[in-house]
């Protein structure tokens, strides 16, 4: 799948949440559960009790990053297969493991016993995704500059959690080095609100911003040069000139020029130069050997 191609699923209906039949039963709980735990939640949708029950367990399901499945059945519509497990009141929650039920109950929980329970199931699944490995492995990539790469683990992960921060943001990372800035507006837009509040989503968002202005302005390069040339004094122009080299990919000589600047006249416009080249940090990424390198030559001015 090509990243930036297709929606990431943001409903609760995601890879390890699904609804199953009688049909397909033996498939998705018995057969599944040879290799991964999966819980069994029966309800229907006149059941208070299960309306209450069900957003939690599918929270708390999410939260284990594709090491539990959840299999959501209605009994309403799936009488055979809740007759056969004798199901006699809902909600009822079992847990199937090598393709044989393993522990469950019955009725609403407080959602401290149902996060138990799921972890209990959780902890027997030894071979499931390793998010944190995934991550490691997609942030490898990025910094590599294999954005389609990157970007495709990203999706993967949030196939599992699509509330993975760092994936949220990595994603967007790996839309903006395609240039898939289309994309990564429309991603961006699917988020919830709570979630742009986080510190790496947001400078995400920001570096998409940044992007942006930066390709507008890159078109200028020769003309701005010609005016630092004639006016070496010209500090908009300066300022100007690092964000047209940043949009048309110049990263290194996008920093040095606001460097430069710095050194020339560090309070210019209540140094803007200086908080600019903050923003391009971000965007970057603080561990980018390229950042690394100009803070070390901005401390240095800062502090000769």
């Amino acid at each position: 799948m090509l990243i930036g191609d297709s929606d990431t699923n943001t409903s609760s209906n995601t890879n390890n949440i699904k609804d199953v039949t009688s049909e397909n039963f033996m498939e998705e709980v018995v057969e599944l559960s040879k290799s991964t735990p999966v819980i069994v939640d029966f309800w229907a949708p006149w059941c208070g009790p299960c309306k209450e029950l069900g957003p939690n367990i599918e929270k708390a399901v999410s939260s284990t990053n594709g090491k539990v499945i959840l299999a959501k059945v209605n009994i309403d519509e799936n009488q055979a297969i809740a007759a056969q497990l004798r199901v006699q009141s809902i909600p009822t929650v079992y847990a199937f493991v090598d393709g044989q039920p393993v522990d469950g109950f019955m009725g609403a929980q407080p959602e401290s016993a149902i996060n138990d329970f799921v972890k209990k199931i959780s902890d027997l699944n030894k071979s499931g995704p390793n998010i944190d490995e995934m991550l490691e492995n997609a942030d490898s990539l990025y910094k590599e500059k294999n954005f389609a790469d990157a970007g495709e683990v990203f999706e993967t992960i949030l196939s599992i959690d699509a509330e993975k921060k760092e994936a949220i943001s990595g994603y967007i990372r790996s839309l903006i080095g395609l240039k898939k800035y289309e994309a990564a507006s429309d991603f961006i837009g699917s988020i919830e609100d709570k979630i742009k509040e986080d510190n790496s989503v947001k400078e995400a968002i920001a570096a998409l911003d940044l992007t942006l202005k930066a390709e507008r302005a890159s078109s200028k390069t020769s003309e701005l040069r010609m005016k630092i040339e004639n006016n070496p004094k010209d500090m908009e122009s300066r300022q100007e000139l690092a964000i047209a080299l940043y949009g048309a990919g110049e990263i290194e000589d996008a920093l040095d020029c606001l460097l430069d600047s710095i050194n020339f006249d560090r309070n210019w416009n209540e140094e803007a130069a200086r908080k600019q080249l903050v923003e391009f940090f971000s965007a970057i990424g603080l561990q980018d050997p390229i950042v690394v390198s100009a803070r070390k030559r901005l401390s240095s001015i800062l502090f000769k």
